[in-house]
């Protein structure tokens, strides 16, 4: 349970972070925004707001991203998903799968973590891109699904012949 324990609280302080880099920074870029506002007679926040609506309707708020600050925010929130991911699936591991004396399996803990992550990341940018469709979502569910399976058999395969060689050498 210590590795839970230790999952939760590195996952706790990596949410923090984030949350505190998104209060403080802004992911979009001040100037260009605020030049684009002033040329076309932009001056309320409700109409701040339609300007960003249509922006993103049209697939044009990337425009108008800070990269650096948008970078770091999704890198930040990305390591705390991943994190609190692999935090779940080690208890539930722990809890349903394990004995008591026994670790729970970090490895495929923090790959789902990785992995749903990805996924969260490229329906992000899909969203930005206002290109977000089911038909491109599942197939690339379909991927990480069969990057999954092969990692884990590959893993397993390779675990099966290092004991099939140490039996060989006695």
């Amino acid at each position: 349970m210590k590795y839970v324990l230790s999952l939760f609280l590195i996952s706790l302080v990596l949410i923090y972070l984030a949350i505190f880099f998104v209060k403080n920074q802004s992911p979009f870029d001040k100037g260009r925004l605020m030049a684009d506002l002033s040329q076309y007679s932009i001056e309320t926040n409700r109409d701040t707001l339609k300007y960003l609506s249509k922006s993103y309707e049209l697939g044009l708020l990337v425009d108008y991203i800070d990269w650096k600050n948008f970078l770091t925010t999704l890198f930040l929130i990305s390591l705390s998903v991943i994190f609190s991911i692999a935090t779940l699936h080690s208890f539930i591991d722990k809890l349903f799968f394990k004995k008591f004396y026994q670790v729970p399996n970090l490895f495929l803990s923090f790959l789902r973590g990785i992995e749903l992550t990805t996924l969260g990341i490229i329906i992000l940018i899909l969203k930005l891109t206002a290109t977000f469709d089911i038909i491109i979502i599942i197939p690339v569910v379909v991927l990480l699904l069969l990057i999954d399976h092969l990692i884990v058999s590959l893993r397993q395969n390779s675990k099966d012949n290092i004991i099939k060689l140490e039996k060989d050498e006695k």
